[in-house]
C-alpha cells in the first residue's frame, strides 16, 4: 500500500509496480483528499499532469488532463458513475520502457484548480 501525502493530497498505488523494458505497462494511481477512501473527484481539476522520473532524478515523461498534444501523452481519469473519480491511468508504452534507465522511477502528480 504505497503511498505520498502532502497537504491532505493522498496519491496511492496499490501495489508496486514492476516496469520491464520493452514490455507495456498500465499506470493507475488514485488521489485522495484528507484521508484513505475519500476520492477527489478529478473531474472538478483543471488540469492534471503526471511527470515520470528515472532514477537518475531526469523527468523522462510526462502525461496530462487534457493531453498537450507534441508535448505530453495522454491519462485516462476516472468517473463518479463507476465511483472511479479519483482515478488516474496512463500507460507506458513498449516503446517508452525500452528508453528508461534500469532501476526505480518516480511520479510526481500536480492538480490545478483555477477556482
Amino acid at each position: 500500500m504505497p503511498y505520498v501525502s502532502q497537504a491532505n493530497v493522498i496519491a496511492y498505488i496499490d501495489q508496486v509496480q514492476t516496469v520491464t523494458q520493452g514490455t507495456t505497462q498500465d499506470i493507475t494511481l488514485i488521489i485522495f483528499q484528507d484521508y484513505l477512501n475519500n476520492q477527489w473527484n478529478l473531474s472538478n481539476a483543471d488540469s492534471v499532469t503526471v511527470a515520470i522520473y528515472d532514477s537518475l532524478g531526469r523527468k523522462v515523461l510526462q502525461y496530462s488532463y487534457p493531453q498537450v498534444f507534441g508535448s505530453t501523452y495522454p491519462l485516462t481519469l476516472g468517473s463518479t458513475t463507476n465511483s472511479t473519480q479519483g482515478y488516474i491511468s496512463f500507460e507506458l508504452t513498449s516503446e517508452q520502457t525500452s528508453n528508461l534507465f534500469t532501476g526505480s522511477i518516480y511520479a510526481e502528480v500536480t492538480l490545478t484548480f483555477n477556482n
